[in-house]
């Protein structure tokens, strides 16, 4: 495992001896050398109070099986976040706008943080009035 780099950690919520809350926990601890790793939790449960907690302790998502590609598609940003924050030779250009919101450059490959994703039924993604989930 010498040299191998973690971009992002996707967990179940139920697994046998922890759960993914506390594999979170322990990821995001402040004497943990991978608490700027994002991390995703999933779940067959669709339970709000379990959302909440899970993201309100950094998890980046929280996303509910069966999954959809739209799912897969919104951890894009996530993991180009993390590349780009772990490369160190990344090089973070602006787009012809002189906007870099929505380009990456990295390692002269321009990559568009931009994706279409298509609507979720809110049933399916509760979100908690008091957080902002980006």
């Amino acid at each position: 495992m010498q040299g191998l780099k973690v971009n992002l950690i996707i967990t179940d919520y139920s697994m046998p001896g922890m759960s993914g809350y506390d594999l979170l926990k322990t990821v995001k601890g402040s004497s943990s050398s991978w608490k700027d790793i994002p991390v995703v939790v999933i779940s067959s449960e669709n339970v709000p109070s379990r959302i909440s907690m899970c993201l309100q302790e950094g998890a980046e998502e929280f996303l509910l099986k069966p999954l959809k590609l739209s799912d897969l598609k919104n951890l894009q940003p996530h993991l180009l976040k993390s590349l780009v924050h772990s490369n160190k030779d990344t090089n973070c250009s602006t787009d012809s706008t002189g906007n870099n919101d929505n380009v990456v450059k990295m390692n002269n490959n321009v990559i568009s943080k931009r994706i279409a994703m298509s609507p979720e039924p809110s049933e399916r993604r509760p979100k908690p009035k008091e957080l902002a989930v980006v």
